[in-house]
């Protein structure tokens, strides 16, 4: 006789909750709780529009046109999108849709600002780098000169006494 494996959860820990998919129980930290349900529901949707792994190498490839321009591949920087990324896409705007109870312009307006605002924040810490890059250069610039001329008036000292 198989017994059950499956057990109910009635004691959750301090900090987590339980999230509920498909007939299948998860227990979450809090703070991962609103990004986890979103996930679930963005695959359940890519499920619900039959969005496929391609089989065999990327489907990301196709038809992204090319040049060889002295002996090397050129792909333009921005090359549109895949029908597989595009269904992502679409399936992640419906996810969000359905979630809040908003329009789908609205959703996708919402996801396209959030992008947005990871570029900026990336655009930001490449300035910051760049700023700190140059600081520390012009720090050890100054260091190096320091002592150099440290070395330069003890040789000066150093002669003088000598006399």
């Amino acid at each position: 006789m198989a017994s059950n494996t499956s057990q109910p959860i009635d004691d959750i820990p301090e900090g987590y909750v339980v999230c509920t998919h498909d007939g299948q129980k998860y227990l979450v930290p809090k703070f991962m709780h609103e990004a986890t349900q979103q996930s679930l529901d963005a695959h359940q949707k890519r499920l619900d529009l039959g969005v496929h792994t391609a089989p065999g190498g990327s489907g990301n490839g196709v038809s992204i046109p090319y040049e060889l321009l002295g002996g090397k591949l050129m792909i333009p920087p921005d090359p549109p999108l895949t029908q597989r990324e595009l269904l992502g896409l679409h399936a992640e705007v419906k996810a969000l849709q359905e979630r809040l109870g908003i329009s789908y312009k609205d959703a996708s307006h919402r996801l396209y600002m959030t992008e947005i605002e990871k570029l900026k924040a990336d655009e930001t810490m490449h300035k910051m780098s760049a700023t700190i890059k140059g600081q520390m250069q012009q720090s050890l610039y100054l260091f190096k000169n320091a002592d150099a001329d440290a070395d330069t008036d003890a040789d000066a000292d150093a002669g003088g006494q000598n006399s």
